[in-house]
């Protein structure tokens, strides 16, 4: 069973609030017995020829700064790749079949879910509206290893931060900051710390 929902912003300051005002309408059509879910969004077209391909893979960590230039490399000058969580928004004036060949020779994983000159698409498997670990929502966004002086994010588990030898406070709570910064721009969630923080603040 499928269905769709819409949702029309007409005022830009409600733009950054685009994941919180779109997770309920998704999570009712959960009643549908949906088993994978996604979200199309449309803003000012592409110009000279260029179109946006969506590609998922089974990690974001596979698009290494040699996936990006690999694919630079293979598709001509002018690439653009953008990561989100799970996904890439790859920019170039190459045709499908050109980008999927591209695509499987370096990325066997990867599937195409959308292309477009006004397009973006995110979609993934499961059911919208799970409650989902802080660690996740990090490891997704892409701050795996993200580093403020002497403070890093785990590479193992993205809800640690490691303190590496002459890592102050300030570093910490800096990190913190960011990762929390990039969390909402990703996923509009904003994350709370679990600790008690004393003489500042987020």
């Amino acid at each position: 069973m499928c269905g769709i929902v819409g949702l029309h912003l007409i005022d830009p300051e409600l733009h950054p609030r685009l994941g919180e005002l779109l997770t309920p309408m998704l999570v009712a059509m959960s009643t549908r017995g949906p088993d994978s879910s996604g979200i199309a969004v449309y803003d000012g077209p592409l110009t000279d020829g260029r179109m946006r391909y969506t590609v998922r893979a089974g990690s974001g960590d596979v698009w290494t700064p040699y996936i990006s230039n690999a694919l630079g490399a293979t598709l001509g000058s002018g690439v653009d790749l953008q990561v989100t969580a799970d996904h890439a928004m790859l920019t170039t004036t190459e045709d499908e079949p050109r980008v999927r060949e591209a695509l499987r020779e370096l990325v066997p994983d990867a599937v195409i879910v959308g292309w477009g000159q006004s397009l973006r698409i995110v979609k993934d498997v499961g059911t919208p509206g799970t409650r989902v670990s802080a660690g996740m929502l990090i490891d997704r966004a892409g701050c795996k290893g993200l580093t403020v002086g002497g403070a890093v994010v785990s590479d193992q588990h993205a809800n640690f931060i490691v303190a590496k030898p002459g890592c102050k406070a300030a570093d910490v709570l800096e990190l913190m900051r960011q990762v929390r910064t990039k969390v909402a721009a990703v996923f509009g969630v904003t994350l709370e710390p679990e600790v008690v923080i004393w003489g500042a603040t987020l």
